[in-house]
């Protein structure tokens, strides 16, 4: 089952790394997108139909925070 936008919205302003962990605990393939001075990343067109979250980072921040998150 797919997370409600609301849901998803709680990963707004938290550390990449833990909010990628648990993505990936509720069965999501995530993506994750690095912006900023040194921004990375590239989100393929999904080939197989899968629960797939992409999370955007500031790379800038040291405690690299989730600022948006979307879901495929």
């Amino acid at each position: 089952m797919s997370l409600s936008d609301s849901d998803l919205q709680k990963y707004i302003g938290r550390n990449v790394n833990e909010a990628e962990n648990e993505l990936k605990e509720q069965g999501y393939k995530v993506n994750t997108v690095r912006v900023g001075s040194c921004a990375t990343g590239c989100v393929l067109p999904q080939t197989e139909k899968e629960k797939r979250a992409v999370l955007t980072y500031d790379g800038d921040d040291s405690n690299h925070k989730v600022v948006s998150i979307r879901q495929d």
